[in-house]
This record gives structure tokens, C-alpha cells and sequence, in this order.
């Protein structure tokens, strides 16, 4: 994937604007888990939102912000998180019904299971797309702010080409190549764990040969910040 960071990561205070945020998500994700009926919430959520109402750094042209909003485990590697260029993986859902493409941060290169947080990029498409097509190039780019706790760091990906990560996306979609023995045990498997276990708890997985410690931060857009 053509991506940059567009400039050095900068630390910034967190707002009440972003504790809102913040409430608003979790109000959006959580769910009753049903044997237990006990309510449950991604330990990690993002949000896709308007970057001037957020008033988070310095001001930028850019109509789109991803606030991502993690664990405290992260807390102690956040700016290692924010200074790494992300990954663009493609995942197969628990039920091999299809895979996904992900936008992958790991805390560090060197740990043999290292500490990851995924974001789908199917989620981000709109947006990126919209700054696409509005402009005279195929790039585009988004603000992205790390919280964590009572941190936060800052810093502007760029996308070099939004038609490339397109046809990743809908690449992605397709049905994993699989037996009908191995579909159903992927089946019966999804439906005690789900699709995406890495969404309520940071989970272990295997991608390209490599093992991370994973989680999924689940992206919605929120306009409405009072």
C-alpha cells in the first residue's frame, strides 16, 4: 500500500469534544452478550468525523478525522503506534464466508506476537473516495488521532492511490477459496466465536506467517458532538 505519514507525530491535549466521542461510540458498540446478559463493549473503538469540529491540533484542510481510541495496554508504546506507517492486510472472516482489508499498526516490529490494532478499510472508503473525486488526483488524505487514557498523538496518512485500495476492497469481498469440510467447521466456529473474535477482546492471529495480538477497533461515523 502507497502510504505516508505527512508530517511527525504531535501530542495534543484531549478535549471534552473527544470524551464525547468517546461516550457516543460506546454507547453505538455495546452489546448484551446473551448467554450472560451482561452488556459489552470493543475494548478499542474509532470514529470517522468532521476534523474542524474536534478543534484536536493544529488545523488542517483535510474534511475527514479517524479518532481511534485504545486500551490502556497501549498507553506506554503510543508513540512508537504513531510514527509507524500502517499495513494493508487482507483477513478472512472466522466463517471463510469472505476476507477484509485492514489497516494494521503493531506497537513493536521486533516482539514476536506484538501488540496490534486493526481498522477496517472498507469503512474508510467513503471518505476517502469523496477527497478523491473532488480533486484533480487519485490520493487522498486523512487525519488520525491516537487516544489512549489521558494521551493523545496526531499525525496525517496519505494515500497515493484510492482506486488501488478500492479494488483491494472489493478483491477482498470474494469467498475464501475452501473444501466444503473446512467451510463447515469455519462455520460452526463462527458461530461460537464469531466472525471477528479480535472485536471484544484483543485476540491472538496468524496473518502472512506472522502472529500479532490483535485488536479490532470498529469504525462509525459520529457528526453530532453535543
Amino acid at each position: 500500500m502507497n502510504s505516508n505519514l505527512s508530517y511527525e507525530p504531535s501530542t495534543f491535549a484531549i478535549t471534552p469534544v473527544l470524551r464525547t466521542v468517546q461516550r457516543k461510540l460506546r454507547a453505538h458498540f455495546t452489546r448484551v452478550w446473551p448467554t450472560r446478559r451482561l452488556p459489552l463493549c470493543p475494548p478499542a473503538l474509532a470514529a470517522l468525523t468532521c476534523s474542524a469540529a474536534l478543534q484536536a491540533g493544529e488545523p488542517t484542510q483535510q474534511p475527514g478525522t479517524l479518532v481511534v481510541f485504545l486500551p490502556e495496554a497501549f498507553a506506554a508504546h503510543l508513540a512508537y503506534l504513531a510514527a509507524q506507517k500502517p499495513e494493508l492486510l487482507l483477513h478472512p472472516d472466522v466463517s471463510l464466508s469472505r476476507s477484509r482489508a485492514y489497516l494494521s499498526w503493531s506497537c513493536q516490529d521486533d516482539d514476536t506476537q506484538p501488540l496490534t490494532v486493526w481498522v477496517g478499510l472498507e469503512a474508510l472508503m467513503g471518505t476517502l473516495r469523496e477527497q478523491a473525486e473532488t480533486g484533480s488526483t487519485d490520493s487522498a488524505a486523512l487525519q488520525l488521532l491516537w487516544v489512549t487514557g489521558g494521551q493523545g498523538q496526531r499525525v496525517e496518512l496519505f494515500f497515493e492511490s484510492v482506486s488501488q485500495l478500492q479494488r483491494t476492497v472489493l478483491e477482498a469481498a470474494q469467498p475464501v477459496p475452501a473444501s466444503a469440510q473446512a467451510l463447515e467447521r469455519a462455520r460452526d466456529k463462527a458461530q461460537r466465536y464469531s466472525d471477528w473474535p479480535q472485536l471484544f477482546m484483543r485476540y491472538e492471529l496468524s496473518n502472512a506467517g506472522r502472529r500479532y495480538a490483535v485488536h479490532l477497533a470498529p469504525v462509525a461515523p459520529v457528526n453530532d458532538l453535543s
